[in-house]
């Protein structure tokens, strides 16, 4: 079996469980605040999916490492460079807004998970900032940077 140096479903495992930490937290302060529904929820439930999303890539790697001896796997694959361009895209949202960090974040993402068109991971970016600041400030009614 080859050598493990970092693997991409432990990584988003354990950001899932920080995401679940921080959503008690969240869900405490709503609580205090007398809000029935807070964003606490909405990290909680984005958590679990999360979890459940790096488990299943973890054992499946472990599986593919086991079906093919000798095998090294690396960081380098796209869930690490997306992990790296989330945490550029939640220091810089303040600085950019919500809108144009989301979309900018969401084009990144379909470039490294393999999208060739430039057009269609535009489109794609554009269309998800859209449909993401929708869902947030007018039916969650979340305010947003």
């Amino acid at each position: 079996m080859g050598a493990i140096l970092y693997n991409e479903g432990l990584i988003l495992t354990v950001i899932g469980i920080i995401g679940i930490v921080e959503g008690f937290r969240l869900n405490r302060v709503s609580a205090e605040a007398d809000e029935a529904f807070g964003p606490g929820w909405y990290l909680l439930i984005l958590s679990v999916i999360l979890i459940l999303c790096g488990l299943y890539y973890l054992a499946s790697t472990f599986k593919k490492v086991k079906e093919k001896k000798g095998t090294s796997l690396s960081w380098k694959g796209p869930a690490s460079f997306c992990i790296l361009a989330m945490i550029f895209y939640s220091l810089l949202l303040p600085y950019i807004g919500y809108f144009i960090g989301t979309a900018a974040f969401v084009f990144v993402a379909t470039r490294l998970f393999g999208e060739q068109s430039w057009v269609t991971s535009t489109l794609i970016a554009g269309i998800s900032g859209i449909v993401f600041w929708f869902v947030f400030i007018f039916l969650a009614q979340i305010p947003m940077p």
